[in-house]
């Protein structure tokens, strides 16, 4: 089992969305290409891209349960334990439970909202459809419509303010993938990431990003090969070449610093002076209490080197909770200080969550949705962050990452 199987296991049986999301995926896959013309998708909380899900559920537009059976025979790793005339259920790898709810194809978009929920949103939301027959909607949004209000994304569907913000025509513009242009947390081998700086540029352009920023881990982190001042200089340069060489994508000079117990740095200011991007993360004395936790990061904030404050809280979903902090006090003294807050996109960190980033946003406080990548293929991390600004009500304009590299470089800059 890898680490990040171990970290989305919880003894109340709930499961990361980095680990759960990918099995419904591929079983969703799997169904269309065995029920060509059947409308296929994942619902429950994982559509609403929650960071923790007990199960898995998916609808189909099928009511024959046993061509649904029959599909799903030559499926790796599944165990069927009930089938009855309306759903299908069992266990997907590492024994994640899933349900597979049939339903006449003409009355799919109906059930695709009820079934996606959450209760407490379905529940206000069917009030105003009790006379209106289930096969008098092609779609959602033809839902919507009726009720008179704007589509409503699946990831604010959860009774708190959108029902109200859709009849008003005021719902955000939610940030998408697809608008970021930039990676501004990626560690290389000159720490504890995996892959040098030329694969990860490569891999950044891959992805169509104008800017990756190179984040490795300062000297007070022995265990991941922490940067010394002299290291630092050196990969700088390092850098400067790779982007002289190599135009198209410019790699930032950074440095994930690490904040020490008294909320210092443990690199100077001359050495935080000569970079793109410093990111200030805690990763030590997680039990201070509340006063000298709080105090530890008001002190970073203030700290005019500092550009993001990396993975804030500090939990680490079925591992620990976050640490003791007055979150108002410091959420302030972000906006106050122009900080930008990282919304980390591990599955197992999901830090900012979707509370602490809609706050923020409300006060002015930018946000960087950033990957924490240790290898390329982590970079694909970021679409879980995603899920949770968006849970957020965040839209594109407050991620930092979807700006320009000017624009970027400039507000870091002021």
């Amino acid at each position: 089992m890898t680490n990040l199987e171990v970290a989305s296991k919880q003894s109340g049986g709930k499961y990361s969305i980095g680990l759960a999301l990918p099995l419904a995926e591929k079983l969703a896959e799997h169904l269309h290409h065995r029920l060509p013309g059947t409308q296929v998708q994942i619902v429950g909380s994982l559509r609403r891209g929650k960071a923790l899900v007990s199960d898995v559920d998916i609808l189909a537009g099928c009511p024959d349960g046993s061509k649904v059976a029959q599909a799903l025979a030559d499926f790796s790793g599944i165990d069927l334990h009930a089938r009855e005339t309306d759903r299908i259920a069992g266990y997907l790898p590492h024994r994640i439970p899933f349900e597979i709810i049939l339903v006449q194809p003409r009355e799919f978009a109906c059930h695709l909202l009820t079934s996606t929920g959450s209760k407490a949103h379905r529940n206000r939301i069917m009030k105003g459809l009790e006379t209106a027959p289930p096969t008098s909607f092609q779609n959602e949004t033809q839902l919507y419509q009726y009720l008179d209000m704007a589509y409503i994304p699946p990831e604010l569907r959860e009774d708190r303010g959108e029902i109200e913000a859709a009849r008003e025509k005021r719902l955000p513009e939610l940030v998408e993938l697809r608008d970021i242009k930039g990676d501004l947390h990626v560690h290389s081998n000159w720490s504890d990431g995996f892959e040098n700086l030329i694969v990860l540029a490569e891999a950044a352009r891959l992805r169509g990003y104008e800017y990756m920023a190179i984040t490795d881990h300062s000297q007070s982190l022995p265990s991941t090969g922490g940067l010394n001042p002299e290291r630092l200089s050196m990969q700088a340069r390092v850098i400067d070449g790779l982007n002289r060489q190599q135009p198209g994508l410019r790699l930032l000079r950074g440095i994930e610093v690490d904040i020490l117990k008294d909320g210092s740095l443990n690199l100077s200011d001359a050495d935080l002076e000569q970079l793109d991007v410093v990111i200030a993360s805690i990763h030590s004395h997680f039990r201070l209490d509340r006063k000298e936790q709080t105090r530890r990061l008001l002190r970073v904030i203030e700290n005019p080197h500092v550009d993001i404050i990396g993975h804030l809280t500090g939990r680490m979903l079925n591992k620990r909770s976050g640490y003791e902090l007055d979150l108002e006090r410091i959420l302030q003294a972000a906006a106050q200080h122009h900080k930008v807050l990282e919304i980390n996109s591990h599955p197992s960190r999901l830090d900012i969550d979707e509370d602490v980033a809609r706050r923020a946003v409300s006060l002015g406080i930018k946000i960087a949705v950033n990957s924490d990548a240790h290898h390329q293929g982590e970079m694909d991390l970021l679409r879980y962050g995603i899920f949770n600004a968006r849970r957020g009500w965040v839209e594109a304009a407050d991620v930092i990452n979807t700006w320009s590299l000017k624009e970027v470089l400039d507000y870091f800059r002021s």
